[in-house]
């Protein structure tokens, strides 16, 4: 499992990081089995490549893809915690500059058959570890940028369509 979940690592990074055309959108379909298995063998790897201490999120975590939402659970000290997402691109506008984000914040929670207000989830764990992916737009070291056009969630899989553009002036 170990090498497959570092060949789908590779196999994604090489995808983002592709070299396409003048603003070429393309797409990308995660499968679910591959996101439990880089889940089980490399987030322990990357929380620890990303700063955080592997030892306080050495548990189980798995992803289930549903019809237009995620369930992620994960073991805690009480049993295990599932929360759900709806990943949805936002337009915000601010000093009238239009700015998308993916937004990933949960839309219902539980702690076994306990239903708990979808607000508190930050309570329960460090509210930065996945910041970085509610970006809707990031640059890749050569400068070029790839921003997430539309995300969809359906049964087994995410489907992305996104954008790589040349370096902003």
């Amino acid at each position: 499992m170990e090498s497959r979940s570092a060949d789908f690592e590779q196999g994604l990074a090489a995808q983002f990081t592709k070299v396409r055309g003048q603003d070429s959108v393309w797409a990308i379909r995660i499968p679910e089995k591959d996101m439990n298995e880089w889940l089980a063998s490399r987030l322990p790897k990357w929380l620890e490549y990303q700063g955080k201490s592997a030892e306080q999120f050495n548990r189980k975590v798995q992803v289930r893809c549903q019809q237009d939402h995620l369930e992620i659970a994960a073991e805690n000290s009480w049993g295990v915690g599932v929360i759900e997402i709806t990943p949805k691109i936002q337009s915000a506008t601010k000093d009238n500059v239009t700015v998308a984000t993916l937004n990933l914040e949960p839309t219902a929670a539980a702690i076994g058959a306990l239903a708990i207000p979808a607000f508190i989830i930050s309570s329960f764990g460090p509210t930065d570890m996945f910041e970085s992916l509610q970006k809707s737009e990031f640059r890749l070291a050569d400068g070029r940028r790839v921003k997430v056009q539309d995300i969809e969630v359906l049964p087994g899989e995410i489907r992305m369509q996104l954008q790589t553009s040349p370096t902003k002036n």
